[in-house]
């Protein structure tokens, strides 16, 4: 099994687990329109499998050590919503927890 093909079950399981087990807490990776993807905004695994549709995404803001993020809310594949921080200025990684429907945003 080559790497890539390695790469691409390892996302498939994490897919199926985040569906099947859907997690409290999550790691994963935010994809935005660009000139290379004319896309909408997604939550996805690394090798770029959708996780969910980010439905807000507010202004970027600067952390105390000179990092920028953004707050993000997410409607997963498994039913659930997430919220989190999008570390802009680290790379393109999220750090997102489920909320329930109605409550108040996390900021």
């Amino acid at each position: 099994m080559t790497v890539d093909e390695r790469n691409r079950e390892t996302s498939r399981q994490e897919v199926e687990a985040f569906k099947a087990e859907p997690p409290n807490r999550y790691f994963a990776y935010v994809k935005l329109p660009s000139k290379s993807y004319q896309g909408r905004p997604v939550l996805t695994t690394w090798v770029g499998d959708i996780l969910g549709d980010i439905i807000e995404l507010r202004a970027p803001i600067q952390d105390n050590f000179g990092g920028t993020r953004q707050y993000i809310r997410v409607a997963a594949i498994n039913g659930r919503m997430y919220a989190g921080w999008y570390f802009r200025g680290s790379g393109d990684y999220a750090r997102i927890r489920a909320i329930n429907e109605g409550a108040a945003p996390m900021v």
